[in-house]
Order: structure tokens, then sequence, then C-alpha cells
């Protein structure tokens, strides 16, 4: 089973620091202006740590991981950050609005044992790109710490740690805040009588790797280099079920059952950007995507302006904008619905779509929009033959292999065009009124049993295909790996 276990958590000392002025989302979605004003916000801000500025005379000897050890060392001696005493879990309750309707996630922070991404305990979903993972790693070696914990899914079926988790909610939080993006976060340390109950009721089956692909392969990576710094052997090497003591075989991490009823995962839209000599002549990039699919693959069904709407947008002005962003939220409300017109849109991340099979939509800067549904699997299974069935049926997967690589690759319509990446209706409405878009593809909300499926499979999912929202803060419990593990509750010593 995946071992999970207590730590002692380095948190802020709330008599000390107001904590919502110190937390920080995670480094990978802080803009530059966003990474100025954490910076400007409080002097012991977490971004400090995460992401730290750079300056012009940075070398090997002197930057930003440097710094970020300089400053995890002081904020301790100066109390600002305090050690837990004992080891404990924490439960991590997050409350937020998205599109008219109140969610509630909760969960617990534990450390996880580090295994290799193969297959066994711990599965990846995802695929991830390199560089983030050297500057996560390079920060390990400086600082020795998690900053920011990893994104875990489990089956809880019995709803046994559920019942834990609610357990410790009736008690008084370590912090209960909101955050700039109206987020409620609250936190809680688990008693010391419920935490060997917690332990108990964990789970016997592989957990998925949600969010957080690079600060675990990071952490792998950093484990194994620590390992070989150290002799080999001794009495104290290991714990009971020879597990090992050293804290850098654990990784922060958050854990939320896959059925949690506030789990939301977003889509992620894809925008062509427009480039030089990029255009298409007498047509809109609809008809361009229609007439280059692969014979009679999808069923394509063309969307019209709902009643009342201009038939085609407004050539500049305010009125362009409003008339996309009109034509994107009808368009986004057809995926939700799978395909089904009228009523409400029912977003659940756990409900399967009336469309079974794979779908998505486009919208072009002329405003033309169509839902496109794969009508034949056998193309999938041409185009990737070595995947699973569960991988072939990705939204996404069938939206690259059929639709989109074909456009994007060296001859075809939009050889050399770059993407972009947005969860964000409105962001795709404003860069098509803009003309900063060629075309955008919408994709439907991702389902946890899909990303499990897929992960069993030993498989990942294309990179962008899944946006947990919202993201898990940065700073609110930290762990300082020099800290040993001591014991395995209920194992003894």
């Amino acid at each position: 089973m995946p071992v999970v276990l207590p730590f002692r958590g380095v948190r802020y000392d709330p008599a000390r620091v107001p904590i919502h002025q110190v937390v920080a989302p995670p480094y990978d979605v802080i803009s530059p202006a966003e990474r100025a004003q954490l910076h400007q916000r409080h002097p012991a801000n977490v971004v400090r740590l995460i992401l730290g500025e750079e300056r012009p005379q940075d070398n090997e000897q002197e930057n930003r991981y440097r710094r970020a050890a300089l400053f995890w060392r002081s904020w301790r001696e100066q109390g600002l950050l305090r050690t837990e005493i004992t080891p404990t879990y924490y439960v991590y309750r997050q409350q937020f609005p998205y599109r008219g309707r109140q969610w509630t996630r909760l969960g617990f922070l534990g450390r996880l044992h580090l295994e290799p991404l193969d297959g066994g305990m711990v599965r990846a979903h995802e695929q991830t790109r390199s560089t983030p993972k050297e500057e996560l790693y390079r920060l390990l070696v400086a600082t020795a710490a998690n900053f920011s914990p990893v994104f875990a899914l489990f089956h809880d079926t019995a709803g046994r740690v559920r019942e834990q988790l609610e357990r410790v909610t009736q008690s008084t939080p370590i912090y209960d805040f909101t955050d700039d993006a109206q987020v409620r976060q609250t936190l809680w340390s688990t008693p010391p009588p419920i935490v060997p109950q917690l332990y108990q009721a964990l789970w016997a089956e592989p957990i998925v790797i949600a969010d957080g692909h690079h600060r675990y392969e990071s952490r792998l990576r950093y484990a194994a280099w620590r390992q070989a710094q150290q002799t080999a052997g001794g009495v104290d090497a290991f714990i009971d079920q020879q597990l090992p003591r050293a804290g850098f075989w654990y990784s922060l991490t958050y854990f939320v059952a896959s059925d949690d009823s506030g789990l939301l995962i977003l889509p992620t839209h894809r925008l062509v950007r427009p480039q030089a000599g990029l255009a298409v002549r007498g047509q809109g990039w609809l008809e361009t995507v229609i007439q280059q699919l692969p014979g009679s693959a999808f069923e394509v069904q063309r969307l019209l302006p709902a009643g009342g709407q201009p038939s085609t947008p407004p050539a500049t002005g305010e009125g362009r904008r409003q008339w996309f962003t009109q034509r994107v939220e009808d368009v986004l409300l057809w995926l939700e619905q799978g395909g089904e017109v009228g009523g409400q849109a029912a977003i659940s991340s756990n409900r399967r779509w009336t469309l079974p099979r794979p779908h998505f939509a486009v919208v072009d800067g002329k405003g033309e929009a169509a839902l496109f549904s794969l009508n034949d699997g056998q193309r999938m299974a041409e185009a990737a033959p070595g995947f699973s069935q569960a991988w072939r049926q990705l939204d996404v997967a069938v939206l690259h292999r059929l639709v989109l690589d074909p456009l994007l690759e060296e001859g075809g319509p939009a050889a050399g065009a770059e993407l972009e990446y947005t969860q964000a209706a409105e962001r795709v409405a404003a860069a098509l009124a803009d003309g900063e878009a060629e075309i955008a593809f919408l994709l439907p909300f991702p389902r946890p049993d899909q990303v499990e499926e897929v992960a069993a499979a030993g498989e990942k999912m294309p990179a962008k295909s899944t946006f947990f929202h919202p993201k898990l803060l940065s700073g609110l419990v930290m762990d300082d790996l020099e800290i040993p593990v001591t014991a395995v509750p209920c194992g003894g010593e």
C-alpha cells in the first residue's frame, strides 16, 4: 500500500505573521506581475522561497536558490516559522464559487513515501516538461525542504477517511481566511487521538498524482542524490516496515478522494495564435478544419448563434468582444450539457456526459462554431496504436491526434503556429475578438475516472490535459526534509 505518514510541519506563527499576506499560489501559475506584487506584500511571503527575484549579477554561488535557503533559515531563527513538536496530519478544506455554485473540497496533508512512477503504488497521469523540474531540483538542493504540496487522488470507497476528516473539522482551525481568488482556506492540525485512526483508515490501492508531477519527479531525483551522499547501512537507516527514516525519502502531499464532491477538474482549451504568412483564403478556419478531417471520422454539428444574437460579430469595438463572450459561453454550455439543447447546464466533475463519444468544439475568428464528435474509433486505433482504449477515448487525445497535430505539422494549414493554453472562457473570447487567436479548440470537463483509468494503464494524458481547481496554496504548511521519520502510527518505534 502507499505509505502516508504524519509529519512535523513547519508553518507561519499566526501570532507573528498575518497568514493571508504570506501564502502564495504554486510557482507555475504566478505571473511576472503577481510575482512582484507578492514580493511587495510582506517581507516573509513564501514567494521568496518558491520563486525569488532574479538579479543581473546572479551566478552559481549567488542566486535565488541560495537566497531562498537564507530566508528559510533566518525566518525560523526569528520565530516567524515554527516547527510542530509532534508529527500530525493536516486537514485542508477549500470552499470556492464556480459558475454559480459553491464547492467544498476536503482533503489532508501528509508525508508520502517516494516511489518511482513506473506503475507501482504511485502513478503519474500527465506528461511533463523538463525545465521546471530542473529549477525545482536546484531549490531542493539549496533548501532541503518542501514548500508546496503535490496533489494526489485516492479511493475512499467506504468513506473511512472522510469520516475522520469530518471529525477534525469540528475542532478549532489553525488558519481560516479567504484569499485573493475568493477561496476560503481552512487548515486544522489533527488531534493526537485521531492520527492513528486516520493512518489505519488509509487505503490499499494505488494513488494517482493529480497535480505537481514536476515537484514529485524533482523530489525523486533529490532523494536519490541525497542517498548517494550518505554512508550505506546504519542501524538508524530504517523504521518499521523497512521504511527509510530520512525525511528526504518523503514528499509533502495533499490527498483528496477521487469521489469528493468538491473535486473540480477544468479543461484546458487550445488557441491557435496567428503568425506571419498564416492565412486562410476565401474561407474561415472552421471550414479549413472540417476539410482536413480524415474521412468520416467525425460527426460535425454546426452551432448557430443563440436566438436574439446577431449571426456575425461586429467588426470592431466593445460590441465585438461582447458578441464573442456570449458565443464562447453558448458553445461551452453545449459541451457542459453533452450536446443537449435547453435546460440548465450541470457542471459536475463526476458526471458522465450525455455524449458518450469523445468530443470537442471549435470557434474561429469569424464566429463560426461546431461540435465535433468522434464517429469512427478505428481512426484513433490507427493514429495511436500503442495506447490503451482509455487513452484513445480521451477528448484531448482525439483532438490532438486527429485534428490539431495534422493542422500544425509541416505542410499543414497552420504549420508553425503557436498554441496558447487557457482554462478561462474570457481569455478565449478576448483572443478571438482581438485577433490574437485564429481559432479556438474547446474541450469538455475531464473526469476523475478518466485520470485514474489512464494512470492504471501505465500511460500519461497529453500535457495540459487537466487543471485541478483551485490550486493548493504554497506556504500553508511546509516540510523540513532534515527532520527524520520517527515512528509509524500504531507501528511502534
